[in-house]
């Protein structure tokens, strides 16, 4: 079972929590990518509760964080996504073009994970990541249309054998 209970929303980025919307202008901006507003194709917003507890935060004189917030946008050139706990906002993007993506379904929560692989922002290199989303249909017609974006523009190469593998 999952320590974590999600909910996700499909909204407009208006609509988004005012500090998600913040850190999401600020990288658009900083990108020179214009207007959210105008480029947006699809956006969610996922609340994450932490189920339970844990003593060794407390114990280590930290204060835990039971709610996070996670907001995602689709353009047609890019998927950000900005994730606010506390009063920290981390903001990631990375261009269509250098990702794939697939959706994955937990056995037991029945949430919904959005998996992303390629160069994302800031990375070294190939990386692969995992986005969680609640279980309602909405963030399941999110990880479609998120899909389906990627494929018309970063289209899935058909593979070949190789010669000496009697390919042609």
């Amino acid at each position: 079972m999952s320590n974590y209970h999600r909910s996700t929303r499909e909204c407009l980025f208006d609509q988004l929590r005012p500090e998600l919307q913040h850190g999401l202008r600020e990288y658009f901006d900083a990108h020179e990518w214009g207007e959210i507003e105008t480029q947006e194709l699809q956006c969610c917003e996922t609340v994450v509760e932490i189920k339970g507890s844990n003593w060794l935060p407390t114990w280590l004189g930290g204060k835990r964080e039971t709610t996070s917030y996670i907001g995602i946008i689709l353009t047609e050139q890019t998927l950000v996504w900005v994730r606010e706990q506390g009063t920290r906002v981390n903001v990631t993007g990375a261009r269509l073009v250098n990702i794939r993506t697939r959706t994955l379904h937990s056995t037991f929560s029945k949430e919904i994970k959005l998996e992303i692989t390629g160069l994302i922002e800031n990375a070294a290199g190939i990386i692969t990541g995992v986005i969680g989303l609640g279980p309602e249909p909405a963030a399941q017609i999110f990880c479609d249309e998120v899909c389906q974006t990627i494929e018309k523009v970063n289209p899935d190469v058909a593979r070949k054998w190789p010669r000496w593998m009697g390919g042609s």
